[in-house]
């Protein structure tokens, strides 16, 4: 009987690393396809990073205006796909 593998290879998970949006260069519409970011609340990000520079981690956009109020689940799903270089 076989196993299928469905572990990914370094390079698959690279792309998928690769796909990710970095929250420090991000511009508003580059924020914006990221699931769950409004208008507002990518607008708030980019104005938070000029006001305060780059995000340490992603942890920090808990500080920024629009995004106190979402569940720790919702914050999940949008931090899965973003990253902080």
């Amino acid at each position: 009987m076989q196993v299928a593998d469905n572990s990914m290879s370094g390079s698959d998970q690279t792309a998928m690393e690769s796909a990710k949006v970095n929250v420090n260069k991000a511009t508003v519409k580059e924020l914006m396809k990221v699931k769950g970011m409004s208008a507002a609340k990518a607008r708030a990000m980019v104005a938070y990073r000029k006001k305060h520079g780059d995000f340490k981690s992603l942890d920090d956009m808990k500080n920024v205006k629009g995004f106190k109020k979402m569940t720790d689940e919702q914050m999940k799903e949008m931090q899965d796909q973003l990253t902080v270089e």
